[in-house]
């Protein structure tokens, strides 16, 4: 899902919302930024929240972010919406795996590989799914 929104928003924000096509453009690197600085912080923020009550509260912000960012209806609203929608992402990777490696230590290696497999093959898939699914829209 990290992909598809990183790749959809400036499609998004030059084709539906009219943003210039440099702002549209410079959108990815600001998603990226709080994907990023959203990481730092939910190291962070796990030392006080269990992972579940971490991964709930980034899942309920990404939710309700990214219909911010479809309803949004001009391009600095959903500029923010985007920046929310990449901080309620940020945690949920880490958090998995620190998860797996939490209940399965002494297989954390293997299923570490198996994680990031399924995490480059979801970075293929799903921006090409929403692909299909707006060209349909």
């Amino acid at each position: 899902m990290e992909q598809l929104v990183g790749g959809w928003a400036p499609t998004f924000l030059n084709r539906v919302l009219g943003a210039h096509p440099d702002v549209a453009a410079r959108s990815v690197a600001l998603y990226w930024a709080v994907v990023t600085v959203g990481r730092l912080l939910a190291s962070i923020i796990a030392l006080r929240l269990s992972n579940k009550r971490l991964l709930g509260g980034c899942a309920v912000l990404a939710l309700t972010a990214l219909a911010g960012l479809s309803l949004a209806g001009s391009v600095v609203p959903a500029l923010f919406a985007l920046g929310a929608v990449g901080l309620g992402f940020a945690p949920i990777y880490p958090t998995i795996m620190a998860i797996t490696a939490g209940a399965y230590p002494r297989r954390f290696a293997t299923l570490a590989g198996v994680l990031v497999a399924a995490g480059g093959l979801g970075g293929a898939l799903f921006p090409w799914l929403g692909g299909v699914v707006g060209q349909e829209w």
